[in-house]
């Protein structure tokens, strides 16, 4: 059905917020946007739409007021999933991000995630990775060995999935970018093989 991804209790006014949906490779979108719009590169998406393992992430973002309504995600068939992820002291003129890559791992089905890399302007950039999975399974454990040499401090911040229908979920991290330039591709390595969607965002 329709679900409401609820704000981190900490987010404050000004924080840059992103909505990470994920589905069987079924189109997303919000039915009460309340402010979010889709970020740039989204969505992205492999495999037979309502069949496993099909994977499709969408990532909308908003600037908070503070005391924000939550949005929310249509019914898109089989399942869908959705997690706010927010971010404070971001740049709150225009987008808030420098660059954005995504990719879909040239639609593998495998338990190597391929996330794609893209080249900055600014410097001591964050970069936040976004890995979608379609394991069916209600875990807090499908991604691991996160590695990109051209970041530092990459550190994961989100990892769920449930076993709703089909099932499935995504995994965020952050690693960090002092000089402006390229960063590669980053790798991670999921727990259950899947099509995938990812996305990075500078």
């Amino acid at each position: 059905g329709v679900i409401t991804p609820p704000y981190p209790a900490s987010m404050a006014a000004n924080d840059i917020c992103l909505l990470v949906a994920e589905s069987e490779n079924e189109a997303i979108s919000l039915s009460v946007a309340q402010g979010f719009v889709e970020v740039t590169n989204s969505p992205q998406f492999a495999g037979t739409a309502a069949t496993s393992p099909a994977n499709r992430i969408a990532v909308f973002w908003k600037k908070t007021a503070g005391g924000d309504i939550a949005p929310a995600i249509i019914d898109v068939g089989n399942h869908v999933t959705g997690q706010i992820h927010c971010f404070f002291n971001v740049t709150t003129s225009g987008n808030p991000w420098d660059i954005t890559a995504g990719g879909n791992d040239g639609a593998a089905n495998d338990t190597t995630g391929v996330i794609p890399g893209a080249t900055t302007a600014t410097a001591n950039t964050l970069v936040v990775l976004i890995q979608g999975t379609s394991n069916d399974a209600n875990s807090t454990a499908n991604c691991s060995a996160w590695t990109n040499t051209d970041l530092a401090a990459i550190t994961e911040r989100a990892d769920n999935t449930g076993n709703t229908n089909l099932g499935g979920g995504h995994c965020l991290a952050t690693g960090e970018k002092a000089t402006a330039g390229a960063y590669a591709t980053t790798t991670v390595t999921l727990s259950a093989t899947t099509y995938k969607g990812a996305m990075s965002i500078a």
